[in-house]
C-alpha cells in the first residue's frame, strides 16, 4: 500500500527571521579632551548604560555625555592624560549601534 506524504510549504506571508541583516560594528577613535576620554565612532551609537567596562588605566568611567550620534565623552575619577592606556571591550552591552551591532574591541595609549 502506498502512503502519500504531505509536503509542507512555508507561509510566504509570514515573517522570515533569516532576512534580518546582521548588526554593524562601530570602530572607535580616541582622544583626550579636557581630562576626559572622547570617543568618536565610525557609525551612530546609542549609550544604553554607563560604560564602566571602558577603562583608562584600569579605572571605570563615572559619568558620560553623548555629544552627538557618533561622539561620546566619558568622565573618570582619575585625570585622563597622554601616556595612559585605554581599553574598549569586545561585545559590551553599554554602547550599541541602532541596528544591534556592538563596538569593536580596541586598546591603545593616549
Amino acid at each position: 500500500m502506498q502512503v502519500l506524504h504531505r509536503t509542507r510549504s512555508r507561509n510566504r506571508n509570514a515573517f522570515d527571521p533569516s532576512n534580518i541583516p546582521a548588526g554593524t560594528r562601530a570602530t572607535v577613535t580616541s582622544t583626550v579632551a579636557s581630562n576626559k576620554w572622547r570617543l568618536v565612532f565610525s557609525n551612530p551609537v546609542m549609550v544604553k548604560t554607563l560604560p564602566t567596562d571602558f577603562t583608562v588605566n584600569g579605572a571605570p568611567a563615572t559619568a558620560y555625555t553623548q555629544d552627538s550620534p557618533t561622539q561620546v565623552t566619558l568622565t573618570y575619577a582619575v585625570n585622563v592624560a597622554t601616556g595612559q592606556t585605554w581599553v574598549v571591550p569586545s561585545g559590551s552591552a553599554s554602547i550599541r549601534t541602532p541596528t544591534g551591532g556592538y563596538v569593536a574591541a580596541a586598546t591603545g595609549t593616549f
